[in-house]
């Protein structure tokens, strides 16, 4: 679910249409244009072997849908075992009163507040399970699809967050900062943040939503930052369920 693409989905428009001319020559075995291409000098050579490799994986994709029957993979570059943290959320049988969903902890937490559930939930519960996993039988990611809700996810403003880095929020037209509440939530408390050059596949289910990731040895580092920040907390607490809102 985690993955790169392949070149040809990563070309230019410019660099597209070359593509299909050096793909349409080997399709045809026209090994004389395909010199005159590689002697043309639009690409270095570098480039351009790269471009002539990606055409070639293609010619060979496209054999091997000739000769199965019932081919139903979709080929990538490269996949990443990964764990996505689906539904994180609060059940409908929860009776507080507080509502916020992550929009408390949008800042930074103070040492002397009490620990918002779902962050307690989140370090305490799932990362121990996900380190679990991650020793068991491998993986190298972890993700989540924001359900972030607000019309845009530009960003503007940098705040600061748990982890010694900037974080992205825009500010609304009041001045506050509680725009992309969730997605601001996931990066600030939970070390999330976009993908860059991995891609997701994403189902319908959450079409509306903003993937984001970090890698496994980034969630225990920062599960390490935040046992050292509430470390005070925790060591006073003889009932979890005290620090709990």
């Amino acid at each position: 679910m985690l993955f790169s693409p392949n070149i040809i989905d990563k070309l230019q428009e410019e660099d597209r249409e070359f593509f299909e001319l050096v793909l349409s020559a080997m399709r045809v075995g026209d090994e004389e244009l395909l010199g005159d291409y590689k002697a043309s000098g639009l690409y270095e050579p570098d480039k351009f072997q790269k471009i002539y490799d990606e055409a070639q994986r293609v010619i060979s994709y496209e054999k091997e849908v000739k000769k199965q029957d019932g081919f139903n993979f979709f080929e990538v570059e490269k996949t990443y075992p990964a764990i996505e943290i689906e539904n994180l959320c609060r059940n409908f049988a929860d009776s507080r009163e507080d509502k916020s969903d992550g929009k408390e902890v949008s800042g930074r937490l103070k040492k002397n507040e009490k620990i918002p559930f779902g962050f307690l939930v989140f370090w305490m519960f799932i990362i121990p399970k996900v380190e679990m996993v991650a020793k068991t039988v491998g993986c190298e990611y972890v993700y989540i699809f924001a359900a972030d809700q607000t019309a845009k996810r530009e960003s503007s403003v940098m705040v600061p967050n748990l982890f010694g880095e900037e974080c992205d929020e825009e500010e609304n037209e009041n001045g506050s900062s509680d725009q992309f509440a969730l997605i601001s939530h996931y990066r600030t408390n939970f070390g999330f943040h976009d993908a860059d050059d991995l891609f997701f596949i994403r189902p319908s289910y959450d079409r509306k939503c903003y993937g984001m990731v970090q890698s496994i040895k980034e969630a225990m580092s920062n599960k390490q930052d935040i046992w050292e920040q509430f470390g005070d907390v925790l060591e006073k607490t003889e009932d979890i369920e005290s620090i709990i809102p």
